[in-house]
């Protein structure tokens, strides 16, 4: 779940990243609405890491690797939603005029 959060995460800034230099605010707009997926994809496995504590009698070193998990996806989410907080493109000179 969280290589595939990676992947997701990286594909999503890449993607942004290529939207912003060329000024194309429609695949701009695209990852942003993908942001709910990195949320949805944080809740499973936030909830994923509550069941197993719940329902396993851990030892130590199994209960240093849960919470790890859900750092790691907790910080994939925020890297997921950081392109929807950067400027969008502007119009393309010519395109329109005054708003």
């Amino acid at each position: 779940m969280l290589v595939m959060m990676a992947q997701g995460v990286r594909e999503a800034m890449r993607r942004a990243s290529g939207a912003l230099l060329a000024a194309d605010r429609t695949e701009a707009e695209r990852v942003i609405d993908g942001d709910a997926e990195f949320d949805t994809l944080y809740r499973i496995v936030e909830d994923r890491v509550y069941d197993l504590i719940a329902r396993q009698q851990s030892v130590a070193g199994d209960l240093r690797v849960v919470p790890t998990a859900l750092h790691v996806a907790a910080d994939l989410e925020r890297m997921g939603a950081w392109p929807s907080t950067w400027p969008a493109p502007a119009p393309a000179s010519g395109a329109g005029g005054r708003r």
